[in-house]
């Protein structure tokens, strides 16, 4: 009869085990309920600062935008007043609409594109910063765009590390704006390389915008030098280099110029708006490009609507053959 005396032991040994293994695993629920709960309510919180939706917190930022209606290539601010507790940096975040696209004047007076729906670090003064909106293929379009502030520092419970302020523009077609090259078009343009004001010996108020080719040749790929020759394959590079001047006596105002490439396909190209020359000022450009067509003509427009009045029109083309 001994061996019956380990029964009970054996069961009160048996139900402790059970007791422990359903506690155990009463606390392991309650462990993932409270860590899916946190990761519920973290990834809400970042998907939400980078949609467009209305802020939900009751600080956010106040952005500024034009309230009429921009052509496409027109420069324009984004302005905004926040006054945050912490350091941090702004970002811009706008939608991806078919055709349209932000440009931003960096480093040498290049625009780059502002890639849409992610959020791009500004390099902003006394908030502030311009962009260039760049159409095609439809007539209108109403952009919806973010100012984003980013907390460098870590935040007090219940304090966003992300503020933003929302704003819409609306971006339309002028009669002066022709339809932009695609983004993968084999199309370099350099602006500035030189600009020269002198005293203008025109003596009328009007200003008189004028072009001439400098040169035209293919870019040697080792040295860099341009070559005074046809290209003869369609990886050459070709550069045209012409000067813009205003030989009026005023200011000319907002401009642009378009250009034709002699380029397989062909298409137009249209210059972003151009800053105000001043009576006498000179500004030479380079349009770089491939797939050129041997001997065909390329041909440059200043002003090509006459949108500036000028005291000669007759003055603002220039064409060379390649």
């Amino acid at each position: 009869m001994a061996p019956m005396a380990e029964t009970p032991a054996k069961e009160q040994s048996g139900l402790l085990s059970n007791i422990l293994a359903v506690a155990g695993l009463v606390i392991l629920l309650g462990i993932l309920i409270w860590g899916t709960t946190h990761l519920a309510a973290l990834s809400g919180s970042w998907f939400s600062s980078f949609s467009f939706s209305s802020p939900s917190s009751s600080k956010t930022i106040k952005v500024t935008v034009p309230t009429k209606k921009i052509s496409s290539g027109e420069q324009f601010s984004v302005s905004w007043k926040y006054n945050p507790r912490n350091v941090g940096t702004y970002a811009l975040l706008y939608q991806c609409k078919e055709g349209f696209q932000f440009k931003a004047t960096v480093a040498g007076n290049t625009p780059v594109a502002i890639p849409c729906g992610i959020g791009y670090t500004m390099l902003a003064e006394n908030n502030k910063f311009d962009v260039i909106p760049l159409l095609s293929g439809t007539s209108s379009v109403d952009v919806q765009l973010s100012i984003i502030f980013m907390s460098s520092a870590a935040t007090a419970t219940g304090t966003p590390s992300q503020v933003r302020g929302n704003a819409k523009v609306t971006i339309i077609h002028s009669t002066s704006t022709l339809p932009q090259a695609a983004e993968n078009t084999p199309v370099e343009k350099t602006s500035m390389l030189q600009t020269v004001e002198t005293p203008s010996t025109n003596a009328t108020d009007s200003p008189n915008l004028s072009v001439r080719i400098l040169s035209k040749g293919v870019i040697d790929p080792i040295g860099g030098n341009i070559i005074s020759r046809e290209p003869t394959s369609p990886n050459d590079l070709v550069s045209v280099r012409f000067l813009i001047s205003n030989d009026g006596g005023t200011s000319t105002g907002p401009w642009y110029f378009t250009a034709k490439l002699p380029t397989s396909p062909n298409y137009p190209y249209t210059s972003p708006a151009q800053a105000p020359l001043k009576a006498g000022g000179k500004i030479e450009n380079m349009l770089r490009f491939k797939n050129a067509i041997p001997g065909g003509v390329f041909s440059v427009t200043v002003d090509p609507v006459n949108e500036v009045k000028e005291s000669d029109e007759g003055n603002n083309s220039a064409s060379t053959s390649i």
